[in-house]
């Protein structure tokens, strides 16, 4: 999936744990987040689950006015 490229990759794993996300490994190439599942029923799930547009620009910005209100 396409990422917005100022999610850091703390930010990144924070904004999974809150979705319920359990990942065995993140890591960013190029312009894509790969995000590594511990088995594939949840891969499934996982794409059905979480939008496809998680980490673009506007959840970014969203998630930086999120925890600047939490701070």
């Amino acid at each position: 999936r396409r990422i917005y490229h100022r999610f850091t990759m703390s930010s990144i794993k924070d904004i999974l744990r809150q979705h319920h996300i359990y990942y065995r490994h993140v890591k960013i190439v190029a312009s894509s987040l790969i995000i590594g599942i511990k088995n594939s029923t949840l891969q499934q799930e996982f794409d059905q689950y979480l939008p496809d547009d998680l980490f673009d620009r506007d959840h970014y910005h969203h998630s930086r006015r999120q925890s600047h209100l939490h701070h």
